[in-house]
């Protein structure tokens, strides 16, 4: 029983893993839409175009966007885990990186399916102008540079962020408890 709930943990972070990067990657954000972006078009229920289509697999070729994805799941799959590891002390190192492998195994089957779901939402939010644009700018060596140096710059912008952190969820508290009349807790430097 034991053994099954670990591993329904485990199944549910690789799902997180997955749906938080989906997202981020096709531009699109799981809480807001951009403004002008036609409500149908966002619902599924207008049909891209072949051309539409076909600057949407351009762009995500150039963007390289299965090896960002793959990236940003394996990123992504330590910092769940830890999370998972404190609200489960029992959980062994070797539970821990086996959740890892596994989440970053099965990203090899699910972002093949993932490309497949986003190309007709990302063909039909932009249009095939924008999208000629997008395929312009990513296969230029500008936007070549641009791809390749991201993750470097991520990874120098990490500890900034994580730096700026504690100081954010404090100014979000203090704020949120002047809307609600609550007393706010000061953050500590340990918070993340």
């Amino acid at each position: 029983m034991l053994r099954r709930a670990r591993i329904g943990l485990a199944t549910a972070a690789m799902g997180t893993i997955l749906y938080a990067a989906a997202p981020s990657l096709a531009g699109e954000t799981t809480a807001t839409k951009a403004p002008g972006v036609d409500a149908s078009a966002t619902a599924g229920q207008a049909q891209p175009s072949a051309r539409s289509l076909d600057l949407t697999r351009r762009y995500f070729l150039a963007m390289h966007m299965d090896r960002t994805m793959h990236a940003t799941i394996r990123a992504m799959a330590p910092v769940v885990v830890e999370r998972m590891a404190k609200a489960n002390p029992a959980m062994t190192p070797a539970q821990r990186q086996a959740i890892v492998d596994v989440a970053g195994e099965s990203s090899q089957a699910m972002v093949a399916r993932m490309m497949d779901r986003l190309t007709p939402i990302f063909a039909t939010t932009f249009t095939e102008k924008e999208l000629e644009d997008l395929v312009a700018f990513y296969e230029s060596p500008t936007g070549q540079a641009l791809v390749a140096k991201s993750p470097t710059f991520s990874a120098k912008m990490a500890p900034a962020m994580k730096e700026l952190m504690p100081t954010m969820k404090a100014d979000m508290e203090t704020r949120l408890c002047a809307r609600l009349t609550c007393a706010p807790k000061t953050a500590s430097a340990g918070d993340s």
